[in-house]
């Protein structure tokens, strides 16, 4: 049976593909709409996270991809709150990526971001998983036009290649994604 991308993957792996999958989904537009932009970051971050990307994506696991994703990312977030909220997300089990990630990053950006009608902005409190599952790919988005302004595309593209590098490799029943720590 198909199950959305993941055939012939284990259960555990499935999960995280696919929750990779709505992270990075749209994630191409967001250089298109933004070009130009001047970026809040600089360059050192970007290149900072390229390279975490692509170490990321040959980590033995999907649980310690991402929590070296999580880590070398931190920098393209200029809000502090929600950097420091990347940060903590790299050492907590990976069920609890976007309640670690999506309160705060949600409360530092919304505001600024409020003319964009982001569903996750737009939300009344308290939000649900399931809220959070669908609304954070936008609002991340968002907040990467925003924060990377012209270096949006490079992000977008190893974010994209880091994902499609996941999700072939664990495809096959490489080593488990079970949530927890790497």
């Amino acid at each position: 049976m198909e199950r959305g991308g993941c055939e012939g993957m284990p259960s555990g792996n499935c999960v995280w593909v696919r929750k990779l999958s709505l992270f990075f989904a749209g994630a191409a537009l967001v250089g298109a709409c933004h070009r130009g932009r001047s970026a809040r970051i600089g360059l050192a971050d970007v290149e900072r996270c390229e390279t975490g990307l692509e170490n990321a994506s040959i980590q033995p696991s999907i649980a310690q991809g991402m929590q070296t994703y999580l880590t070398e990312c931190a920098g393209v977030y200029s809000e502090p709150a929600c950097r420091q909220a990347f940060l903590q997300a790299a050492a907590v089990d990976n069920d609890r990526f976007l309640p670690t990630v999506v309160p705060p990053c949600r409360k530092a950006y919304c505001g600024a971001l409020s003319a964009q009608h982001l569903k996750l902005c737009d939300a009344a409190d308290p939000i649900s998983a399931a809220d959070e599952l669908e609304g954070w790919p936008p609002l991340h988005n968002a907040i990467l036009a925003r924060d990377a302004g012209e270096y949006a595309p490079r992000l977008t593209e190893a974010m994209a290649h880091f994902y499609l590098t996941v999700q072939k490799r664990f495809a096959a029943g490489a080593p488990s994604a079970k949530p927890g720590k790497p």
